[in-house]
């Protein structure tokens, strides 16, 4: 029995993560790695097409994407998911690692880009980081005290200079 009343207990949200991967073995894999982490909750489907139809009808606040698929490409994927869920993270998972690819993900509006085989702790850093970018975004409040911790911290530097300027001049 828990020594906190109900009242008093957390309620865990983990954040969705759709895995978008036509692999069935990686996808599985990828989906395992994120489910071992607390926060976060993954589902796996294995293409474009079923990916945006599970956008459609599912609360999701992550895609990892991979690029090269059947029928529709992740990058044709990555297009739609920015013209109907503009602010949804995307994450491109792929075993391209050219530049051209990397930019061409980028200028479509992928948030980041982990190159396959990718590490467990790797990909759970890029989802938190991600998330966390785009859970300020959502959330004026958290940008405005982010800006006025910014502001203190700026004066504090400036004051400290200050300081420092006034006893260059003391001793001069």
């Amino acid at each position: 029995m828990s020594s906190l009343s109900t009242t008093e207990e957390k309620k865990i949200v983990r954040q969705r993560i759709l895995v978008v991967d036509d692999t069935e073995e990686l996808n599985l894999l990828l989906c395992m790695m994120i489910n071992k982490n607390k926060e976060t909750i993954a589902m796996g489907v294995s293409g474009g097409r079923e990916a945006l139809e599970v956008l459609q009808e599912e609360e999701v606040d992550l895609v990892l994407l991979d690029m090269m698929m059947p029928e529709m490409s992740g990058l044709e994927t990555l297009v739609e998911i920015r013209k109907n869920f503009h602010m949804l993270p995307v994450v491109m998972c792929t075993a391209k690692s050219g530049e051209s690819d990397i930019r061409e993900s980028f200028r479509l509006g992928a948030d980041d880009y982990l190159v396959k085989p990718v590490q467990k702790e790797a990909l759970g850093q890029t989802i938190r980081k991600v998330l966390a970018v785009y859970e300020t975004l959502n959330h004026p409040e958290k940008i405005e005290k982010l800006r006025e911790d910014k502001v203190e911290s700026v004066l504090s530097q400036i004051a400290r200079k200050g300081e420092g300027d006034q006893k260059k001049k003391l001793m001069s």
